[in-house]
């Protein structure tokens, strides 16, 4: 038996009427096959709103929640409760163009992604895709999130950091000369996972600040998601030109 294939996903249908779906066996291949007709599962999130229950209840379907931001605003996203083997969430600019991925769900847990900053105004959407056959259901809560938290320290007091939003970084500045020893020590931490980073001197703490960097750093990782889906389709489209036989196995029963 053949292993199981993602399913056959395409895009929006430019009018309306009559379509036709035509099952091509390769080669000279017969049988028999169950084919199961799905429409995306449309819903709405609000950033700081409510959590949202994805549900996806027949393979091959896909959800798709949407959302409307202007340009500049920073966004991130969680998931938890999830029944799914697999699925991949991503975002989509209001172009209906992938933007940025979100997070590979892979069951229960916790799952994170972003900060995205949305370069344009409009209608956003978040799309929750199960790998192949799967289906189950996932919490999703979209947060806007505020800019990182600055502030200044000296050695001896200690000072209360907070993050009040999922995905927002808090940054300290302070005084320091050549040569002197310091050490960094965290204490009554409530945040459940978390890492800290020192940057010597003024110069370093101005490379670490916003700049056309780190717009090109998130053209690319977009870029490496899009790399990820068209080898996703390269690979079914593969597959299906196979008929489920690998080259080795079509040669013998040739």
């Amino acid at each position: 038996m053949a292993p199981r294939r993602p399913p056959l996903d395409s895009p929006p249908l430019p009018a309306t009427g009559t379509y036709t779906i035509l099952v091509d066996p390769s080669y000279a291949q017969t049988g028999n096959v169950t084919l199961t007709l799905s429409e995306e599962v449309t819903g709405t999130i609000i950033a700081g709103g409510s959590p949202v229950v994805v549900s996806i209840t027949r393979a091959g379907q896909r959800a798709r929640l949407s959302f409307a931001r202007t340009a500049g605003m920073r966004v991130s996203l969680t998931g938890t409760n999830s029944t799914f083997t697999q699925s991949g969430v991503s975002l989509w600019k209001p172009d209906g163009t992938y933007f940025a991925w979100f997070f590979d769900d892979w069951g229960p847990g916790t799952w994170f992604g972003g900060p995205h900053t949305l370069p344009t105004t409009g209608t956003y959407a978040i799309l929750v895709d199960p790998a192949a056959a799967y289906t189950g259901s996932l919490t999703l809560s979209l947060y806007d999130v505020p800019p990182d938290a600055t502030g200044s320290m000296t050695v001896g007091p200690a000072v209360a950091v907070s993050i009040a939003t999922p995905g927002q970084n808090a940054s300290l500045a302070f005084e320091a000369t050549a040569g002197q020893p310091i050490t960094i020590r965290g204490a009554n931490s409530t945040i459940g996972c978390l890492s800290m980073f020192l940057a010597g001197g003024q110069a370093a703490l101005k490379s670490r600040l916003a700049d056309e960097r780190d717009d090109e750093i998130q053209r690319l990782r977009a870029k490496v998601g899009e790399i990820t889906m068209n080898n996703e389709l390269l690979l079914d489209r593969c597959h299906r030109l196979e008929g489920g036989l690998p080259l080795a196995l079509r040669r013998r029963s040739e």
